[in-house]
């Protein structure tokens, strides 16, 4: 996830996207990644992804 995250990030700056595989498996791991973080911790699952995308693009 922290890969593609990166990656997505990086392509934003020359106005590129990800393949439509990469975005597939990247909305999963959001999804099941932002629940199970949402549930751990009693925050709002968007709460939830806002954190880990932060998290991720800061390492």
């Amino acid at each position: 996830m922290k890969s593609l995250v990166i990656h997505k990030n990086e392509l934003k700056q020359t106005v590129k996207k990800l393949h439509n595989s990469d975005e597939r498996t990247l909305a999963i791991c959001e999804k099941v990644v932002g629940e199970e973080y949402a549930y751990a911790f009693g925050v709002d699952v968007d709460d939830a992804l806002s954190h880990i995308e932060n998290e991720l693009t800061a390492a």
